[in-house]
């Protein structure tokens, strides 16, 4: 409930059947909340589907979010409603905002969105609202994590401390790189097969291919997403 709430900034119980209740009484909302409770997005049931103009940041937020999490929810509202334990554990929660975090990505007139929620043209290029159409990012595959590298993302560690940054080069802005944000030392292998230490406050090369090691975790750039 807090998470619907936190990323669709709305109830999921709450759409049309509940705005239909002549009046909200006490007894009404035992039937809504409690005993006949329906997901806004029930697949098998639409009678409590959001209304326009009343729940738009569910309808807004909702088509954006990436499946994964559209079918966590879906499961956690209907199912899960009644069978506890087909509800998510908070684990796979953990998991699923983790891989959603890894799914952000960003257009130059910077808005940002979720790469597998986002519209595509034929040629696999993101079309943002602006009607910009751009190619995905490349990105890094470290561990757990995925990190789409478009200017600005950042990479955390698992206190999520802020331990790197996508930065541009200040004389050639077509150049990309990884700064370190940490206290340790990375090391890389560039795709040349030279090696090279990336000291706190220098930047990896952002280049296919590139390996990188970041606190003891081995990572590779490429364009797989």
């Amino acid at each position: 409930m807090v998470l619907f709430r936190l990323l669709l900034r709305g109830d999921p119980l709450e759409g049309r059947k509940v705005l239909n209740s002549v009046c909200l009484t006490e007894e009404a909302e035992r039937r809504h909340y409690g005993s006949e409770p329906v997901f806004v997005y029930d697949p098998d049931n639409d009678a409590n589907r959001p209304v326009r103009g009343v729940h738009n940041n569910i309808i807004k937020f909702w088509r954006i979010m990436p499946d994964y999490i559209r079918e966590a929810f879906t499961q956690s509202f209907t199912v899960g409603l009644f069978q506890p334990e087909k509800r998510l554990i908070e684990k796979q929660w953990l998991d699923l905002l983790l891989r959603m975090r890894g799914d952000i990505c960003a257009c130059s007139c910077g808005a940002q969105g979720f790469i597998t929620g986002s519209e595509h043209d034929d040629e696999g290029r993101v079309i943002c609202p602006c009607g910009e159409h751009y190619a995905p990012p490349l990105a890094l595959h470290l561990g757990r994590q995925r990190i789409l590298l478009f200017d600005g993302a950042r990479l955390f560690d698992e206190n999520v401390r802020v331990t790197g940054e996508v930065v541009r080069n200040k004389l050639n802005p077509s150049l990309w790189g990884l700064k370190n944000l940490s206290d340790e030392a990375w090391d890389c292998v560039l795709p040349n097969g030279q090696e090279k230490q990336v000291a706190p406050g220098s930047a990896v090369p952002v280049f296919n291919g590139t390996r990188v090691t970041v606190m003891g975790a081995d990572g590779v750039i490429s364009g797989d997403i």
